[in-house]
């Protein structure tokens, strides 16, 4: 049975009571080859008829991708059936967890946020240690730290998301002499080279759409303020490094550049607009995460011709990295009545065949190793940074709530005009607060 949901209602005084005591005890977001049985052999299940619930915080194309992949496991196993439940939306899943987990009507598996989340409800004894399932053989090495706690695995990665310089072939077809570019040099020469021939703005901004107008920030601050000092935020909690400080000063100053090859009408320009330009051809460059690409598809078809590239931020002489990683995470509730049932089930779902149906009918790229097919054809020029040792460590940046939506906006004022050092002293006056407001998350961060 497929049910989605956009929110969740408790149902009764009893659990809402029960659900609050949840939230304080629980105080605190890849692709290379396993055995084409997905790390070892069909795992051994009974012949009882067992239904298991499977909640995923996915919905759309990428939901249904999921329900067909676990459909897939009835056929294979007749007595198993797997009932998925979509909960979009980040606070509605996680108010609805541990409702559920609160009731005793957890379910048997879930797939929610990476890391930090992981460990949130690993420590409180509710997830199945799974550091010896034979299907964590399917697994990248290098990404299983992140979903640990005290040196254990609770969470399988399941998909990646990635950001980064979206590229108009169609347009550049037209300028023989101009290339995609690979670092920040490269992207100014591009600009003006197009520019010179009669291209006056060849980049984009929906600075309208809060989320695209940080895409520049986020994608320096993992590929290259993370890269060069991974202990950046532990300074920044500490107060021996600022917002307000000259390295962030530089970020902005690079933003600053960008914007110069980007039309003055931006601040009105929302998403959908900076994809219309961008399908139209009045944009080459756009900063811009990867899940544009299929509002980009709808909007455009899939004959369209762009591309998307490992940001170009980077100076010449610096490392050139991709943000590209794990994004949300497979946990095995411990308390599941089922546990062989859903050990076959885990496993078909981490099976190249069923990573081949989340890329090509999901549209998401999965975790797995061995993970060949592509959610989009756009994506050729990332195929390689995805199993590489250049990309950054989470796909999201792991700070104390609430500052992300400042960063987003103090950005936008001062692309408004507002002066940039009051700007960054509002931006790390908001930080010193809300680290304030959550001791527990300054207690907890960095350990595991």
């Amino acid at each position: 049975m497929k049910i989605a949901f956009p929110f969740f209602i408790l149902k009764n005084a009893a659990a809402l009571t029960l659900a609050a005591a949840m939230t304080v005890g629980l105080s605190a977001c890849a692709a290379g080859g396993g055995t084409e049985q997905s790390g070892g052999a069909a795992a051994a299940v009974s012949e009882e008829k067992v239904t298991l619930q499977y909640m995923t915080l996915s919905d759309g194309v990428l939901f249904d991708a999921e329900t067909r992949i676990f459909k897939g496991v009835t056929d294979k196993y007749p007595n198993i059936v797997v009932e998925t439940t979509s909960v979009p939306g980040v606070d509605t899943f996680i108010t609805a967890l541990k409702a559920k987990f609160a009731a005793g009507e957890e379910p048997d598996m879930y797939s929610f946020q990476a890391g930090t989340r992981i460990r949130e409800f690993a420590k409180e004894g509710l997830l199945k240690d799974i550091t010896d399932e034979p299907y964590m053989d399917r697994v990248n090495d290098a990404d299983k730290a992140f979903n640990s706690w005290q040196g254990r695995i609770y969470g399988i990665p399941a998909k990646i998301e990635y950001a980064g310089l979206f590229v108009n072939n169609e347009v550049l077809a037209k300028y023989p002499d101009v290339k995609a570019p690979t670092n920040f040099e490269e992207f100014k020469a591009a600009c003006e080279q197009l520019r010179a021939q009669g291209f006056e703005y060849p980049a984009l901004l929906a600075g309208k759409d809060i989320n695209n107008v940080s895409q520049i920030n986020f994608q320096y601050l993992a590929t290259i303020a993370v890269p060069q000092n991974p202990d950046y935020y532990q300074e920044l909690i500490d107060g021996t490094r600022r917002f307000s400080d000259q390295w962030v000063e530089e970020l902005f100053g690079k933003y600053g550049e960008v914007l110069e090859y980007v039309a003055e009408d931006r601040l009105g320009v929302d998403n959908d607009e900076a994809i219309k330009r961008f399908i139209r051809g009045e944009g080459v460059f756009w900063f811009a995460h990867g899940s544009t690409i299929q509002r980009i598809r709808e909007m455009a078809g899939e004959e369209f011709d762009f591309s998307l590239y490992p940001t170009t931020l980077q100076n010449a002489d610096e490392t050139r990295y991709f943000l590209c990683a794990q994004a949300l995470a497979l946990a095995v509730v411990e308390s599941s009545k089922h546990p062989e049932e859903v050990r076959a089930a885990v496993t078909e779902f981490l099976s190249p065949e069923a990573c081949d149906i989340i890329a090509r009918d999901g549209k998401a790229m999965p975790a797995m190793k061995n993970s060949n097919v592509l959610p989009d054809k756009s994506l050729e020029p990332c195929r390689e940074w995805f199993d590489s040792g250049v990309k950054v460590p989470h796909a999201d940046l792991v700070w104390v709530p609430g500052i992300k939506d400042i960063m987003k906006q103090v950005t936008q004022k001062w692309i408004m005009g507002d002066d940039l050092q009051s700007c960054l002293d509002e931006w790390e006056s908001q930080h010193r607060r809300l680290l304030e407001a959550n001791p527990d998350f300054v207690t907890n961060y960095g350990k595991e």
